[in-house]
C-alpha cells in the first residue's frame, strides 16, 4: 500500500507503523495520500470512538456557522446555535447522500464501504473543522481567515478518497467538486433561511 518493501515477506508495509504521530499529522497536512492509507486502513480505531469524534466534529462546524450571524441577547445566542447545529447535521446527511449516490452511479470502489471506514473518511477529510474553531478569535474582525482554513476540505477529501478507493483521480475529483458544490448551495440557503428566522424573532 505504501512504497516500503519488505524483503523477507515480500510484502509492501506501511511506514506510518514506526513513525510517531506527529509526523502523521503533519503530513496529514502536507496532504500526503499515505498517511490518508494508513489511518483508513491500518490504524486502529473503534467504530464508537468515531462516532463520538464524529458528534463532536459537527459540534465544531455547529459552533463556526453560529458565528457567522451576531446574536446580541442570550437567547437569540441559544437558538442561533441551535439552527446552526440543525445545519451541520443536514450538511452531514448530504455527503452521506451524495457520496452513496456517487459510489452507485459511478461504480466507485469494488468492496462494500462499511461504517467504520466511511466514517474514518469523513473524520478525516473534515478534521480542518477542529483547526477553524482555534481561529475563531479573528471572526469579529473577518471571516477570512476560516474560509481559507475551509478550502482545504476539498483537497483533503480528495485525499480520502483516492486513498479508500482505487479509481482514477479525476472521477473522483468530479465526485468531491459536485459534492461541494451541493453543500454550498445548501448552506447559503440555510443560511439565508436562518438570518430570515433570527430576524422575525427579533421583531
Amino acid at each position: 500500500m505504501c512504497e516500503h518493501f519488505n524483503v523477507n515477506c515480500h510484502q509492501f508495509i506501511d511506514k506510518y507503523i514506526e513513525y510517531d504521530r506527529v509526523i502523521l499529522l503533519l503530513d496529514m497536512f502536507l496532504l500526503r495520500i499515505q498517511s490518508y492509507r494508513h489511518l483508513i486502513f491500518n490504524y486502529e480505531i473503534s467504530t464508537s470512538l468515531l462516532l463520538r469524534l464524529l458528534f463532536v466534529l459537527l459540534f465544531c462546524h455547529g459552533y463556526i456557522e453560529s458565528c457567522r450571524y451576531v446574536a446580541t441577547t442570550p437567547s437569540l445566542i441559544h437558538l442561533n446555535f441551535h439552527l446552526s447545529l440543525a445545519m451541520a447535521f443536514t450538511e452531514f446527511g448530504i455527503i452521506c447522500l451524495t457520496s452513496f449516490i456517487a459510489k452507485g452511479l459511478l461504480k466507485i470502489g469494488h468492496s462494500k464501504l462499511d461504517l467504520n471506514r466511511f466514517l474514518r473518511v469523513i473524520v478525516l477529510s473534515h478534521f480542518i473543522d477542529y483547526c477553524s474553531v482555534i481561529v475563531t478569535i479573528w471572526i469579529h474582525e473577518s471571516y477570512t481567515p476560516i474560509t481559507i482554513l475551509l478550502l482545504f476540505y476539498i483537497p483533503a477529501q480528495l485525499q480520502c478518497y483516492r486513498a479508500l478507493f482505487t479509481d482514477h483521480w479525476f472521477k473522483l475529483l468530479s465526485v468531491v467538486l459536485v459534492q461541494s458544490i451541493i453543500l454550498k448551495i445548501a448552506n447559503s440557503i440555510m443560511f439565508t433561511r436562518r438570518a430570515e428566522f433570527m430576524d422575525s424573532f427579533l421583531s
